[in-house]
């Protein structure tokens, strides 16, 4: 898990700066690291499946869910232009310095 996490943040959170302009970036971040915790809470529901239908149950309908949610988010989601709320500041020369 976390060299899985080590690997999906760093691009994560490149994506979520060329999705989001820099006013909506702090609460696009919060939503992603709050996942994680969502997540947790959803697998320890996963238990209650487990108790009922057996690990392998419990695991295979995860995997699905997992599958599904990838799938809308290859169908949903499109490569995002880069650099697209970077600020570029100009800096004004005098004409006596230019040679």
């Amino acid at each position: 898990m976390g060299m899985a996490m080590s690997l999906c943040n760093p691009l994560a959170y490149s994506l979520i700066r060329d999705y989001f302009p820099p006013q909506r970036r702090a609460t696009a971040n919060s939503l992603y690291s709050s996942a994680i915790y969502v997540g947790n809470a959803l697998a320890s529901l996963n238990i209650l499946y487990i108790k009922d239908h057996g690990w392998r149950q419990g695991f295979m309908y995860t995997g699905y869910i997992g599958v599904v949610v990838g799938f809308i988010g290859i169908a949903v989601l499109t490569e995002p232009e880069r650099g697209k709320f970077t600020v570029v500041k100009m800096t004004k020369v005098n004409d006596s310095q230019v040679e």
